[in-house]
């Protein structure tokens, strides 16, 4: 799984360790992160404190499977867990346009 050099960076700080044993230990543990979506608000909290710098803003999915009762996924009973790379821009009300080049699950 491709993991972009902002993101190595982000969790570097986080974790406060160097981006080369970052990367070495997402190599080891990438297949075991999707298996701890119920921690993902904890998370998100610490991206709150650490990612600002880096201009991070979580749009994690509040649900992990689709919530269109017509979707394959869903009558497959597969969870919403691939990530993709896209360009994309974000319209809020309290934090105006946000332009990104970012990973969305």
């Amino acid at each position: 799984m491709f993991l972009p050099e902002f993101i190595i960076i982000l969790l570097s700080d986080l974790c406060e360790i160097n981006e080369e044993s970052t990367y070495a230990l997402w190599l080891y543990l990438k297949d075991m992160v999707w298996e701890y979506a119920d921690k993902a608000n904890i998370v998100d909290e610490r991206f709150k404190l650490f990612g600002r710098d880096l201009g991070y803003a979580s749009l994690y999915p509040p649900v992990k499977y689709c919530t269109n009762d017509l979707c394959d996924r869903r009558m497959k009973g597969l969870k919403l867990q691939k990530t993709d790379q896209t360009h994309g821009i974000l319209y809020t009300l309290d934090k105006g346009i946000w332009v990104s080049d970012s990973l969305l699950s």
